[in-house]
């Protein structure tokens, strides 16, 4: 009933709010678009024509939410809301984590080079001290201390050359970790080593038996080892990694 809804209204209208407990009345919001498109971006099943749909809701926030303050330096942020129109550096991670899922998923670079000019842009909100504030206004805690922090490593997990290359981290998991250590430690669930006759590099534990990971490595693997058996390298170009 509520997918039915979505598709019927703000799929169709771009009526995209209220969200915000401190304004009163209409107001269209970037938050409630791209969290929609994400929802599209994971579930596309239930929406076969999710390309363009995203895609659509990207220009709508361009079109409405867009802020050219710094376009001078080669990047558009993006406004939080209609009714208080200020660049909010959450929002605009927000945009990229979602712009670069996109690219990810679709092939499509239109959005690439802004959105990591973006994440860049937003890191000047944050104060040496880690005071996280929008750039024209007071810090804000959830956004700035919660959101913000999110959307970085969902852009990590769309784009892991984005992850520090110098550092081993699991970007992403389609289901809970109950367990991970960096370091050489004994085998637990699935260890990755780096290098022929090397300890382990990274093991880790998930709670379901099926999953997907999405890991940064310092080098690619010699060895995979799924509960102490070796796993071969998917050499299949549309599922990159190792299954097992």
């Amino acid at each position: 009933m509520i997918l039915a809804w979505m598709k019927k209204y703000p799929l169709q209208n771009n009526r995209r709010g209220p969200f915000f407990e401190d304004v009163p009345g209409w107001s269209n919001t970037q938050m409630n678009a791209i969290t929609f498109a994400q929802f599209m971006m994971n579930h596309p099943q239930y929406f076969p024509g999710w390309k363009s749909a995203v895609k659509n809701i990207f220009n709508w926030v361009y079109a409405t939410l867009g802020n050219k303050t710094w376009e001078k330096y080669g990047v558009k942020v993006v406004n939080e809301q209609t009714a208080y129109k200020v660049p909010g550096n959450s929002h605009s991670s927000r945009q990229t984590s979602a712009e670069l899922q996109y690219a990810a998923l679709a092939g499509d670079s239109t959005y690439y080079e802004n959105a990591i000019r973006i994440l860049n842009w937003a890191t000047y909100m944050v104060d040496v001290d880690g005071k996280n504030r929008y750039p024209q206004d007071e810090n804000w805690l959830t956004d700035g201390y919660g959101d913000y922090v999110r959307h970085y490593l969902r852009a990590f997990a769309a784009m892991p050359m984005l992850a520090p290359a110098d550092e081993e981290h699991i970007l992403s998991s389609t289901t809970v970790i109950q367990f991970a250590q960096y370091k050489n430690n004994s085998l637990k669930k699935l260890s990755v080593t780096e290098q022929p006759g090397s300890s382990v590099k990274l093991s880790y534990a998930i709670y379901e038996e099926h999953g997907k990971e999405v890991i940064r490595l310092t080098g690619k693997p010699a060895k995979v080892l799924f509960n102490k058996r070796q796993v071969a390298e998917n050499m299949d170009d549309k599922a990159e990694g190792f299954q097992w």
